[in-house]
């Protein structure tokens, strides 16, 4: 695999098997963490995550692949997201821990499939997060003491998903993530 497919593949590992994924949702974490390479000439970013999916679809990685004209919805099948896995394991962590002293400190991207027990996460060793995701619809975060341990103690966060989420309002000092590039409140009924 070309070196600059790496991360971007690594990435797939944060979502469940049998994900559809859709081009936008991969285009927006890619761009927000600086992993698409600078658009040549006229392109835009956009067009570079494109050229990166499609190569991913020439070596058969991504599967069910529609176009439907502005975007396009694919599937990684069960043994290449082991491989993904496999890449990212240092990186990409999916929630939840058992304790503290099993946290490794070099994470860079959390992925929390469910939203129970999320005060007790042990946010506090996790400084050099980049990215934090609830990839399952219709489970986002609940936990206010969760989203001011986020905003306090990651400090380079780039990518902050908090779709399905609860919240009412978010805290003022979510202004503090100097390097936050996407923050996405869709489906938050409540704001």
């Amino acid at each position: 695999m070309p070196y600059y497919l790496k991360d971007c593949f690594a990435l797939f590992s944060l979502y469940p098997n049998d994900r559809v994924f859709d081009s936008f949702e991969v285009t927006y974490l890619w761009r927000a963490l600086g992993l698409l390479p600078p658009p040549i000439r006229n392109q835009t970013l956009k067009y570079s995550a494109i050229q990166l999916l499609l190569e991913l679809l020439s070596i058969s990685f991504l599967q069910d692949f529609i176009d439907y004209g502005i975007g396009f919805t694919f599937k990684i099948h069960d043994s290449v997201h082991t491989c993904a896995e496999i890449v990212a394991w240092e990186e990409c962590k999916r929630a939840p821990y058992s304790s503290e002293d099993r946290f490794p400190v070099f994470v860079r991207h959390l992925t929390f499939p469910e939203n129970k027990e999320l005060d007790k996460f042990p946010i506090k060793r996790s400084k050099n997060v980049r990215s934090i995701l609830f990839p399952n619809g219709g489970i986002g975060a609940n936990s206010d003491v969760f989203l001011n341990a986020c905003i306090s103690k990651c400090t380079h966060l780039r990518f902050l998903d908090l779709s399905d989420s609860t919240y009412e309002t978010l805290p003022q000092s979510i202004g503090k993530l100097k390097h936050l590039r996407y923050l996405s409140l869709a489906n938050n009924r409540n704001i």
